[in-house]
């Protein structure tokens, strides 16, 4: 009979925990920025259409540079890869809320600005998955896939939720 391994003792490793609460902080933003995103460009153009161009803005960048962000997963330094995605991101935030605060924003500037935050993420993304195994010994991998997965389920709920 097979021994039975807690779901949660992959939590006793202080850099997955990190890394699973830094994840999940990181997706509810991602979460609450598409639900602002979109809320604001609907109020500048009352435009349904402009909604659809959100989507193309998301999508080109994860179309264009999603090998590369596997490959410069694979061949660079894979913890500063991360932190410069991350950082860019939060940048970007910023960047998406002081144009916003001082009524500068423009539905041009919006779309740009998606495209850069997804560029971003088509680093960030593959990145993510690669380092996972380098923080979990392999008896617990499985367990840590788990909770990767219930924690970014539970971010996508909670990020829209609170935007």
């Amino acid at each position: 009979m097979e021994e039975k391994i807690s779901p949660f003792l992959v939590l006793k490793i202080r850099n997955y925990r990190n890394y699973l609460f830094g994840s999940f902080l990181s997706e509810i933003g991602n979460q609450m920025q598409i639900v602002a995103v979109a809320w604001q460009i609907y109020e500048i153009t009352r435009n349904p259409a402009s909604l659809g161009l959100i989507g193309v803005a998301n999508f080109l960048p994860i179309l264009f540079f999603s090998l590369f962000g596997g490959l410069a997963a694979d061949k660079l330094n894979r913890k500063k890869l991360l932190i410069l995605s991350q950082t860019s991101q939060a940048i970007l935030a910023l960047i998406f809320f002081s144009l916003t605060l001082f009524n500068l924003i423009h539905p041009l500037m919006i779309y740009f600005l998606l495209f850069l935050v997804s560029t971003a993420q088509s680093f960030s993304i593959p990145v993510r998955q690669s380092v996972l195994p380098h923080l979990v010994p392999k008896t617990l991998f499985m367990n840590a896939v788990s909770l990767n997965t219930m924690q970014y389920q539970a971010a996508v709920m909670l990020g829209p939720a609170i935007a």
